[in-house]
Formats: C-alpha cells, structure tokens, sequence
C-alpha cells in the first residue's frame, strides 16, 4: 500500500533525483526520491506507485513553494508499478493488442488526386460561356477534336476527371458528364492523350506526364495500370506483346534541381508485379470480349514512401514510352493521392 503524510522539515535526499514541476495552479512542487518513508500516514490505493529515472521504485517527496505551504512536504511509497492510462481527445480509453499501441490513420485528407498519365494535342478556347454542369460546349474551332476525345480543361477551374466527347456536331461538343466548374469565352480547351498504346522509340520517347495544378503540391500514393489487349498474357510478355526491348519507364523530375530519377522501367509484365506487389490477367467474358492486364502498385506500401510531387518547383512523373506499344488495344495509367495540407 502507498503511504501519505505531510511534515514540518524538509528531508535530505539525493540531489541526482531532484526536480521541479510547476503545478496547475502555477506554483512550483520541489520533488526527490530517497527519503525514509515515514510511519505513519494516510494509506493510498496501490495504483500510487512511483518509478523513478533510474527504473527504480522508492519513495517521493513533494515540496510546495508558496508560502502558505512553505515546509509542507508529501511522501509516499509502493512496490506496484504505475498505471498509466493514454486517451483520445473525448476521453476514450486507447487500448493495445498483445502490447501494440492500437492506432489508425485519421481522415484528415479531402482533396484527391485521381488524374490519368497524358499528354495535349490541339488546343481550341470556348466560344461560349460554359457554367457547371453544362453538358454542351461551343469549340471555337472544332478542327483536330473527334468523338471519343478527351479535353484537358484548366482555365477558370480544374476537370479532375477528363469530360470525354460523345457527340461533336459543328463546334458543338456533347460531354459524357456535366463540368464541375463555370468556364467563358477564351478559357482553354485541350485534346488529352490518355492512350498510352503508341509508338514510342529510344531515339523519340513519348512522354505522359502527370503534373499537379499550379501552385500544389501533390502526394502521390497509388499507381495503377490497365492494359487491354486481343490475346492472353503471361509474365514474360508485356501485355500480350513480346518482351519491350527499352521498356516503360516511370521516371520523377525535380524540378528544382533540374534532374530525373528513374523509379522502374518495366520490360515485361513480370517486371510490373515484382513492383506492383502482384498483377491480374483478365479472360475474356464467355469466349468473347477481351483480354486484359491489371495492376496496382501502392508507394507507401511497397516502398515505405511517397511521391512528392511539387507544383510550385515544376516536378512530374511521367510514363516513357519507349517501344512500339500499338500492337495493344490500349494501355492507360493513373496516379491517386492527395493534395498536400487538404
């Protein structure tokens, strides 16, 4: 059992175990271990142990400093250990399992990043204001777009998701969703190039980039890929090409030094579980339809890091394309995070 009682002289203990704590009330406690525990006193419950910095149990003293409890000094002693209880900020318990601190990430992000890899073609304006949730816009110049283009739209507001044309008749474009953001006359359209199935060489890489708004910064956490192609897959093929000859490779640019840094070059579908953590080859539905490539790749997982990706300093990361890719139906990419403090 602890022990309590209050004394009218201070007694000596070992300066090494000296200290001052400042109470709630603002005035200072005078504390030390090893002074003898006093006879008599007032009993406290088990839980009052004490441990000192050398990992030792003994005895406390406390010491206020004010005036009206000049020579007052406190004392207790126990061989229990002291319990400790850690709670959140309502007051609830946080327990452990098997000695692990139980925690969870706390939903503090609200800004998501889930853009494609792509590149701009033909760039056209709006010919007409366009608030949110149009689902027709007026092209200045429809030259260069066709249905089942994508449009880049930036100016006055940011599309996240590619709006896709569905109908192109004149300069009038059909959206296959409403614009989340107000746009007028002179904001700039582009056709994005989410397609990544081209002819891509050493000599003349093509190059989808991923590029945060002006002004972000972008965590980037996930990639994943999705290839469609007319035969089966396997791991020494890429998609259901042969093994790429200079590969796709996945590369992050500072811009503030100038410089790339190679993150992977993928040769063949084996090469993209082994970073992935894994790959899925779909079938065809019922001998019909096609076939398929699919995989998912989180940094944070996998590598214990992110991809910081800073707007204001002019970084990317971008996919290379390097080999001739058009023998595949199509080979798209996209990158998921957030945006840095939302």
């Amino acid at each position: 059992m602890a022990t309590l009682t209050l004394s009218d002289a201070p007694q000596s203990v070992p300066n090494s175990n000296i200290g001052v704590v400042v109470g709630s009330d603002g005035i200072p406690f005078l504390y030390g271990y090893g002074v003898s525990a006093p006879t008599n006193g007032i009993k406290f419950k088990e839980d009052d142990a004490v441990l000192n910095y050398l990992g030792e149990y003994g005895l406390l003293w406390v010491w206020r400093g004010d005036s009206s409890h000049a020579k007052s000094i406190s004392y207790f002693q126990s061989t229990t250990p002291l319990k400790v209880s850690l709670t959140d900020g309502l007051g609830n318990p946080i327990n452990s399992l098997n000695g692990a601190l139980n925690t969870h990430d706390a939903d503090i992000h609200h800004s998501l990043v889930n853009n494609y890899f792509h590149y701009h073609t033909t760039t056209t304006t709006f010919a007409t204001n366009a608030p949110a949730g149009s689902t027709q816009i007026t092209l200045t110049s429809a030259v260069g777009f066709a249905q089942g283009d994508f449009l880049h739209i930036q100016d006055g507001g940011y599309e996240i998701v590619h709006p896709r044309i569905n109908v192109l008749v004149g300069n009038v474009a059909t959206l296959d969703r409403p614009l989340d953001n107000d746009y007028v006359i002179g904001d700039s359209i582009q056709k994005a190039i989410l397609n990544m199935a081209v002819a891509g060489s050493l000599a003349a890489p093509i190059s989808f980039k991923l590029i945060p708004n002006t002004g972000e910064i972008w965590h980037i956490l996930t990639i994943t890929i999705d290839m469609i192609h007319g035969t089966a897959g396997d791991n020494g093929l890429f998609g259901n090409l042969n093994p790429l000859t200079n590969g796709v490779a996945l590369r992050f640019y500072n811009g503030t030094t100038g410089k790339f840094t190679t993150i992977t070059n993928w040769h063949t579908n084996g090469g993209i579980s082994l970073d992935m953590g894994g790959i899925t080859y779909v079938f065809r539905s019922s001998g019909g339809g096609t076939y398929g490539t699919n995989a998912m790749g989180n940094f944070k997982d996998q590598m214990g890091s992110i991809v910081y990706i800073n707007g204001l300093a002019g970084d990317y990361i971008e996919f290379l394309i390097q080999d001739n890719l058009t023998g595949l139906t199509s080979f798209r990419a996209k990158a998921q995070g957030h945006t840095e403090g939302a």
